[in-house]
């Protein structure tokens, strides 16, 4: 018992973390058995000790590694069982106990309707929380009376196990989607919103918009954006390479590996400033509504690059995601807009597509785009990215539905004076289909000069159904107006948004 326990304890000595949490469970053990006030001590109360670990985790449940679900979930797999021995050690320690409620609600907060937890950190292959949860047992000997603990737990332990004949039924294999939201939420603490649609998987559209700071296995890049819809992964943070775990099929093409991880800014779905990876920053909430018929969010970060701040918008209404960027520099840039998505990409009506006369740059792993091309045409910018229907009889986790829809996504644009348009394939993990990386077609939209301003419309489809935008035309500086079959049209701007709908203090 002792020998493993100390060869353990030599491995980590980092701050707060996953690895830490580890080894305070282990000394808090060993103290407990021994009756070792020291050790006991030591595990609680030195700098990253449990009483620390706690603090580390704020109201909403998101700790230092919280936005990434597969570490935060490794985090409260060591600290729960921690608490529930010091709760039944009777020793008198008092500590936040509801931020570990919060902890365990928070990725239930941030799923679909299908159990997805779109990726916006370095989390592998992406994550669920559909399958029954062991950490939720472990909560059990402190809330007793928190009922959706023991329904999405395992019933793994004794408490659960005590539970289960006192209530005379097991866990609800079901009670998992009981958690689950069907309205926007804005995590205002940790800078991330969550804009949604639609009250069952088949008819939700789902965006987040992560604004706020990076944080340990977080990515640097600011206003990252995610999209899922009717049942499928579009796109999501790009995960990693080396924590996807078994189970998955990796693609032929090496380069788009160098996608993954923590590699480059050039994999999310962001700005970049004269080519290159953007630095270290924390944006700020302009904007924020709620109702259900017109949700928003727009956040300004500064210096992205130094010297230059963008500010960006996303709007969820009538089952369009709009998406309104306004980047300024003191001096003049090169502004990359970047967007990703799964699936077979094609130009729309009137554009055409040649191989790219140079590369695209030299840094951010732009020498490992695959298949660079350069599009040409008149009026707005018109793709289309188109996921097959799929069998997924081979994927493991989460619980996958009975099969995967065929969904298509139009993307409009309108064009930039003077910009270029390029496509060319990145790698993102596919969580649909556990495909590591899987080959994802983008959109480099380049500009120039000390400002730039990016509208996009983002239009997902389940099977054949008709597209309903019909035109995209700007407005002013900043302002969009997007007309939809049958004559209603929607106009939208980045200064009526901070205008109308001001971020809650």
């Amino acid at each position: 018992f002792v020998l493993p326990y100390a060869t353990e304890l030599m491995k980590f000595h980092g701050g707060l973390s996953n690895m830490t949490d580890i080894t305070n469970h282990n000394i808090l053990l060993l103290g407990l058995v021994f009756r070792d006030a020291g050790l006991v001590r030591w595990a609680l109360k030195h700098p990253a000790g449990l009483m620390n670990r706690i603090a580390d985790y704020d109201a909403e449940g998101f700790s230092s590694e919280g936005r990434p679900l597969n570490y935060h979930i490794a985090g409260l797999a060591e600290i729960l069982p921690s608490f529930g021995y010091l709760a039944l050690s009777g020793l008198p320690v008092e500590f936040p106990k509801d931020r570990l409620l919060a902890a365990m609600r928070m990725g239930y907060l941030r799923a679909t309707l299908s159990g997805n937890v779109p990726n916006t950190g370095d989390c592998g292959r992406g994550m669920g929380v559909s399958a029954p949860s062991f950490q939720a047992d472990q909560l059990l000997p402190l809330f007793p009376g928190e009922e959706w603990l023991f329904d999405i737990g395992r019933g793994s332990t004794a408490a659960a196990k005590l539970q289960a004949l006192d209530k005379g039924r097991k866990p609800d294999p079901e009670g998992w989607r009981k958690l689950l939201e069907t309205a926007p939420r804005l995590f205002r603490g940790a800078g991330l919103a969550i804009l949604r649609s639609g009250q069952t998987p088949q008819t939700q559209v789902m965006a987040t918009f992560d604004y706020g700071a990076s944080i340990a296995h977080g990515k640097p890049d600011r206003t990252q954006i995610t999209l899922w819809a009717f049942g499928r992964t579009l796109t999501h943070g790009q995960g990693s390479s080396y924590n996807v775990g078994g189970g998955t099929t990796k693609h032929p093409d090496a380069r788009l590996a160098r996608f993954t991880g923590y590699s480059t800014s050039l994999a999310n779905n962001v700005i970049l400033v004269d080519a290159k990876s953007q630095l270290p920053c924390i944006g700020k909430l302009l904007a924020w509504s709620d109702r259900p018929e017109f949700q928003a969010a727009v956040a300004r970060v500064e210096g992205i690059a130094a010297g230059v701040n963008h500010t960006r918008g996303v709007v969820l209404v009538e089952g369009l995601l709009l998406i309104l960027d306004r980047v300024e520099g003191a001096a003049e840039h090169s502004y990359d807009f970047v967007y990703h998505n799964l699936g077979k990409l094609t130009p729309g009506t009137g554009w055409t597509a040649a191989p790219a006369e140079a590369p695209l740059g030299k840094e951010a792993h732009y020498d490992s785009l695959v298949n660079p091309l350069r599009l040409k045409g008149d009026g707005p910018l018109r793709l289309r990215w188109d996921l097959e229907a799929a069998d997924p009889s081979n994927v493991k986790a989460p619980k996958p539905p009975p099969k995967f829809p065929a969904v298509s996504l139009d993307l409009w644009q309108v064009p930039v004076e003077g910009g270029s348009v390029y496509t060319a394939s990145t790698g993102l993990n596919n969580t649909d289909l556990q495909i590591t990386p899987d080959e994802a077609p983008s959109l480099i939209h380049r500009a120039r000069g000390k400002s730039a301003t990016f509208l996009t419309v983002l239009e997902p489809r389940l099977g054949a159904a008709p597209a309903r935008v019909t035109a995209v035309i700007r407005e002013g500086e900043d302002g969009l107006k997007v007309a939809l079959q049958g004559g209603k049209t929607l106009s939208v701007s980045l200064g009526r948004l901070v205008q109308e709908h001001p971020a809650p203090k």
